[in-house]
C-alpha cells in the first residue's frame, strides 16, 4: 500500500518521523486515549506498534499538545486527559486518516 501512496509522505522530518508514520501512529493511539487514563510506557509501545522507545516518545510530543498527555519518565507512565466530545471528533480523525492510509 505504501507504494501506491505519494513519496512526499514517507519523507521523515528533523526528528525522523514521516507523515505516514505519524498518522498510523494516531490511529493506533485513538482505542488507547479511549481506554486508558494512564498506561506504562512499555505497554503504549507494545500498543501503538512503534518500533522503539525513543520513537514512541517523539511521537508522543509531535502529536499531542500540551494537556493532552504528559509523559512520567521516572514512574514511566503517560497520563492521557480524558477527551470531550470524542464520538464526533474520533469519527471525522479517522475519516482524515483513513483518506491519508
Amino acid at each position: 500500500m505504501e507504494k501506491r501512496l505519494p513519496k512526499v509522505l514517507g519523507h521523515k522530518d528533523a526528528m525522523g518521523v514521516s507523515i505516514l508514520e505519524q498518522a498510523a501512529f494516531s490511529r493506533n493511539m485513538i482505542p488507547i486515549i479511549n481506554s486508558f487514563s494512564t498506561v506504562k510506557l512499555q505497554t503504549l509501545l507494545r500498543l501503538s506498534a512503534v518500533g522503539s522507545m525513543d520513537q514512541l516518545l517523539v511521537l508522543l510530543e509531535k502529536t499531542y499538545g500540551a494537556g493532552e498527555v504528559s509523559i512520567d519518565q521516572i514512574r514511566e507512565v503517560v497520563h492521557i486527559q480524558p477527551q470531550r466530545g470524542t464520538s464526533e471528533l474520533v469519527k471525522e480523525f479517522l475519516g482524515q486518516i483513513d483518506t491519508v492510509l
